[in-house]
């Protein structure tokens, strides 16, 4: 079942709330991970561009969809939404 605007939106308030924004600052900082002509940004920027990714995929015609920068990815499913932060990812072809 997919869900309502209302509904996606206090998925949204939810994810904000609880991720992790500190602990991805930490990270970046301890890697010095920056972002081009920012260096590391600060949790507020992370989480200014983490809002940003879900106000995208939330706004998106499409049932599913997602929208990503900077280390983060933001998925809208019909079953909800999610924010991943990736320190890796390897394609194999």
């Amino acid at each position: 079942m997919q869900k309502t605007y209302v509904q996606l939106l206090q998925e949204q308030e939810r994810i904000m709330e609880t991720f992790d924004f500190q602990k991805v600052h930490s990270y970046m900082q301890e890697v010095n991970w920056q972002w081009r002509g920012m260096g590391v940004p600060e949790p507020r920027e992370l989480k200014m561009t983490a809002f940003t990714l879900l106000s995208n995929v939330i706004n998106a015609e499409e049932p599913a969809s997602n929208s990503s920068t900077g280390g983060f990815t933001a998925y809208k499913m019909p079953w909800g939404l999610s924010l991943h932060f990736s320190l890796e990812r390897k394609a194999g072809y």
